[in-house]
Formats: structure tokens, sequence, C-alpha cells
């Protein structure tokens, strides 16, 4: 198993593989990704909504 991060992008990553017991066996592999988000507050409301401007 290999795993690792980069906290410039908040990635996590995870990676992992088997060989089947027998040497006719297909090897198998597996790929975790997790992104995470900060928790940040929602930005404010802007004084003119796209809905209210004129064109």
């Amino acid at each position: 198993t290999t795993s690792g991060t980069c906290t410039s992008l908040n990635l996590r990553w995870s990676t992992c593989s088997m060989q089947g017991w027998r040497v006719s066996m297909e090897d198998a592999h597996l790929v975790l990704y997790a992104k995470t988000f900060p928790r940040v507050s929602p930005l404010p409301s802007s004084p003119q909504s796209p809905s209210s401007s004129s064109s």
C-alpha cells in the first residue's frame, strides 16, 4: 500500500495491488481518490444579483 498527501491541493490518495496466489492469475489493483474541501463561510450576497441587472 502506498499513500500520500498534497496539502496545497487538499488532496489525499492511496493505492494498493495484489498478485493472485498462482502465477497464471491476474493481478488486482485498486486506487482510492479522496479530495477534501476546507470548511469556509459562504460568500456574502452581492449588492446586485444577476436577475436584477438591466440589459
